[in-house]
């Protein structure tokens, strides 16, 4: 058993801290793991989880999955996603945001959500910068 299935066995069994802090831990050895996982990953609410587990880790490698992360259809998911792109604070996380920020919705409503989650990311991103 890898250091990742370990701690990814923990969040499965109910210790998501346990779990978090020692992906965290693995630091940027462990961000494969966690990319190849996430892809795979069928579970919406672990989805998310890998993800805040990446925009914690704060490394620009994460930057395609993220982007990637924002056209998932749960709100949970591309939330987190989104704010890892904020984290990350650079040009290119600017410029996959505004990229997204043309996706479009069935649901009008779910779709004003998503447009106002980006554009506060980029403003605050414009911001800061």
């Amino acid at each position: 058993m890898t250091e990742f299935d370990y701690y990814f066995e923990l969040y499965r069994k109910g210790d998501e801290e346990g779990a978090f802090f020692g992906l965290l831990e693995s630091g940027s050895d462990g961000i494969a793991d966690i990319m190849t996982a996430f892809r795979a990953e069928p579970d919406t609410q672990a989805r998310a989880f890998l993800l805040r587990v990446l925009r914690n880790i704060r490394n620009p490698s994460t930057l395609a999955l993220l982007g990637e992360a924002i056209c998932d259809k749960e709100p949970i998911v591309w939330k987190e996603a989104i704010d890892g792109l904020v984290s990350l604070a650079s040009p290119s996380a600017i410029k996959s945001l505004q990229t997204a920020r043309t996706k479009t919705f069935d649901n009008q409503a779910d779709e004003k959500e998503f447009h106002e989650y980006i554009d506060e990311a980029i403003k605050q991103l414009k911001t800061d910068n």
